[in-house]
């Protein structure tokens, strides 16, 4: 998907609130929104907001949903978890691409990201104005994975029908690796419960339970009606698939060296379409030729 420039202007009753991709600046009767190199473009509109704002390094966050008494800690661990995303892809990845993020949490199923605004499903609850700390672990998958869409779609475009892991593989390995490896303690602590302790417990579990037991059965990068076989299959190659081929490309790189690599794949593809092959040439140029790099690219890549 190409990214455009837009300008789109909104006339609506004072008592309503927008939340859009995008900078916002007041106009008669409403609000005009301008954004540069943008993929899409998305609003919600709401009579009935609350919001949080915070600022991480540059980038200034905000945090909306309907407006229910009863749910401020919700959104405030949603920004929580928002300001350490923004925090550890910005180190391990490169700079935020915008200057603003708007996390919205409304009535939808599951989340949806667009270029500096990620949508946020509520929990499926029985009462929407009373969302007890039992719900709350949606956020802790939702809010970083479609945060990180902003480096890895937002930012760097694929094709997301003909080889949907570059986008999507990489957002599940940053939500599923790289945001509780190197969360603060605290937060850390929470996200792993009682299944790790420490960073090296995760990455026993990874090398010896995850990625023995993956269910994938073909190739990462082909296209989304290759997957059509079997149930899972989709999510198990393109999610999970790409998430493991990134794990053991770092952990055979070492942290240096694939996280250099990392941020010249960003710097490099910014604001560009990108394929697989374009993500090999810049692991190659990183690593140069290596045995065990190459066994890794063959047993997850299905190279023309």
């Amino acid at each position: 998907m190409r990214q455009a420039d837009y300008e789109v202007t909104f006339r609506y009753p004072k008592k309503y609130t927008i939340a859009a991709t995008g900078t916002q600046h007041s106009a008669q009767d409403g609000t005009t929104i301008t954004g540069k190199k943008l993929r899409e473009f998305a609003a919600v509109l709401s009579d009935d907001f609350c919001r949080l704002d915070a600022k991480t390094g540059s980038t200034t966050i905000s945090i909306l949903g309907p407006n229910y008494e009863k749910n401020q800690s919700y959104y405030k661990y949603s920004m929580q978890l928002a300001k350490e995303a923004v925090r550890i892809f910005s180190e391990k990845i490169g700079s935020y691409p915008f200057s603003q993020l708007k996390i919205v949490h409304c009535f939808m199923n599951s989340a949806m990201e667009y270029p500096g605004l990620c949508m946020i499903g509520m929990p499926d609850v029985k009462d929407f104005r009373k969302i007890n700390k039992n719900s709350y672990g949606g956020l802790e998958a939702h809010v970083p994975h479609e945060i990180a869409h902003q480096w890895f779609y937002a930012a760097i475009g694929n094709d997301s029908y003909k080889e949907p892991w570059l986008d999507e593989g990489f957002c599940e390995f940053c939500e599923d690796v790289l945001f509780p490896y190197y969360a603060n303690k605290k937060l850390q602590k929470k996200l792993w419960s009682d299944k790790y302790s420490t960073r090296k417990d995760m990455d026993r579990w990874f090398r010896k339970i995850v990625i023995p037991q993956s269910s994938r059965t073909k190739a990462i990068n082909r296209s989304v009606s290759d997957y059509q076989d079997k149930p899972d299959e989709y999510s198990n190659s393109v999610y999970e698939g790409g998430k493991l081929f990134l794990y053991e490309l770092w952990k055979t790189m070492g942290d240096k060296t694939f996280f250099q690599m990392l941020h010249k794949y960003y710097q490099t593809y910014q604001f560009q379409i990108v394929t697989t092959d374009d993500f090999l040439k810049i692991v190659r140029s990183s690593y140069e030729t290596d045995k065990k790099v190459e066994r890794i690219i063959g047993r997850y890549i299905e190279e023309k």
